[in-house]
């Protein structure tokens, strides 16, 4: 079957801009929306309005593009993914001069033109990805959740009471004054903070 009508958008984290482009790659329309849920279907509509049979060619499907990139599947379209380096190789190639969104959503649908092997997107292999981001960030909080306990029984056996100085230790701030205190301390009580921590006091990171 061959495709009509080919619509690249470069999706970003305010803006989706899109462009329609037929089997020359000629342009036929182009479309802006904001990345709101609402504006999103509105874009989408676009995108039912162009002549069929059609695919949607989104840079990062799987990054700012993915709300749109679910929605365009649930509504029965077809959706390829364009990595970042096609669309600047495809900018090289049309010789246009420095980089602009517009331009870039063509660019994008005649990288899809020219590239017959895109990753076709689907929702189930979406869905996997999220859970796999959910995951990856639920161990994070797990494991920053492990080191505040054990440099707070760590401290409770070195500097009593130190909570009037390093406060709740879920801050870069708190962390600090906390490994402070558990150095001076370890000076004082070498035994004690071996056994409590089995190395040294962990560094300050940021918290989620």
């Amino acid at each position: 079957m061959e495709i009509i009508t080919t619509i690249g958008v470069d999706a970003h984290s305010q803006v989706h801009v899109a462009a329609a482009v037929d089997s020359q790659g000629r342009v036929l329309a182009e479309y802006a929306a904001g990345s709101a849920a609402v504006a999103l279907d509105g874009l989408v509509d676009w995108v039912q309005s162009l002549p069929a049979p059609r695919v949607v060619a989104v840079e990062g499907a799987k990054g700012y593009g993915r709300m749109l990139t679910q929605r365009l599947l649930t509504a029965g379209e077809t959706v390829v993914d364009v990595a970042t380096n096609l669309t600047a190789e495809g900018r090289r190639r049309s010789r246009r001069p420095g980089k602009d969104d517009e331009g870039d959503a063509v660019v994008i649908a005649r990288v899809a033109l020219r590239e017959i092997d895109l990753p076709l997107m689907d929702a189930a292999h979406l869905d996997a990805d999220l859970q796999l981001l959910v995951g990856a960030r639920d161990q994070l909080v797990d494991e920053q959740a492990r080191i505040r306990n054990r440099l707070h029984a760590l401290l409770l056996g070195l500097t009593p009471g130190h909570r009037q100085v390093t406060g709740a230790l879920i801050s870069q701030a708190a962390l600090r004054r906390a490994r402070s205190l558990a150095l001076k301390g370890r000076a004082s009580d070498p035994v004690r903070a071996k056994t409590r921590t089995g190395s040294d006091p962990p560094a300050a990171r940021p918290l989620q």
